[in-house]
Order: C-alpha cells, then structure tokens, then sequence
C-alpha cells in the first residue's frame, strides 16, 4: 500500500515521464517493461510499506542475456524472454544486467543495433531498409536512437559514408 495518496518525489516523476514517453513514442517492447518494472520497483521501494527484496546474482545472467541480445539484436525481444533464457526474474535480469554491462538490457540492445545500422549504411542500404532491417520500428526511432549515440543523424553519416 503506498504512504500517500499523492506523491512529491522529482526523480520518480521524470521516470515516470521516460516511461510514458517510451510508450507514447512506440520503442522497443524490451524497453517499455524494463522502464515499467523499474518504475514500479522504485515507486514501491521509496513510497509503500512493501518488503522489496534485493536481487541475489545469479553469475551466468549477464552473460546469457547478453548472448540472447547479440542472437536477437534485429528481433522483437521481451524482458520474460530474457528472464527464462537465464533462468531468473524480470528484475533480477536488469539489475544484474545493468550493475555489470553500465546500461539496462534495452539500452544495449538499442547500441547494439545502432552499430548494425552503421554497418548497413556504409553498404549503401536506402535508410528505410536499414531501420526495418535493424529491428527499430520505423525510420524516425533509428532516427532517434542513431543521433543520440553517434551525435549525427543516419542521413549525415551516409552522406559521409558515400564521400569516401
């Protein structure tokens, strides 16, 4: 049962706006539930009487899931998915996950497929078919996702690509 009936908590309501707008912008379904069960983790932790319990490691997770992620970067994979593969709870997958990689499970599956895109444009791939290619779901989210880790877009980096 949560404390009160309204919340003032800053960090949890900009991770609650993560979430809503993983939602809203259609990302990745590995996304949506890692940002939704870490969400409802640190709601229950910081504001509810509920026990949560700490995740115990289990030492092959990262490297299963991880594993999983590079068979799958161009697939549409869920965090239960990930979760039976390694033989561990949904929670216990990102926790263990990001503590020893530095990122949740869907922000590596988002770099993962970022560096495909890469390998594709330099073959010269029209960017529509390099982002359906990749697993994104349209060209806007490979848009998205490739300038916020390269610092350029996929247009410029072509463009780039086809100097050479």
């Amino acid at each position: 049962m949560l404390d009160k009936h309204v919340i003032a908590d800053t960090g949890l309501f900009t991770e609650y706006m993560y979430l809503h707008d993983a939602s809203s912008q259609k990302s990745d379904l590995l996304e949506r539930e890692s940002r939704t069960l870490l969400f409802l983790r640190r709601l229950f932790e910081r504001h509810a009487h509920a026990e949560v319990k700490n995740v115990v490691p289990v030492p092959r997770t990262v490297g299963i899931v991880k594993d999983m992620l590079h068979a799958n970067a161009t697939a549409t994979v869920s965090i239960l998915d990930l979760a039976s593969e390694a033989g561990v709870s949904e929670t216990q997958v990102i926790r263990s996950f990001s503590e020893e990689i530095g990122m949740p499970p869907h922000a590596y599956l988002v770099a993962l497929r970022v560096e495909h895109a890469k390998r594709l444009i330099r073959f010269g791939l029209p960017l529509a078919a390099v982002a359906a290619d990749c697993g994104f779901t349209d060209q806007s989210h490979m848009h998205r996702h490739f300038k916020r880790l390269t610092g350029i877009t996929p247009g410029d980096f072509a463009k780039a690509m086809s100097g050479r």
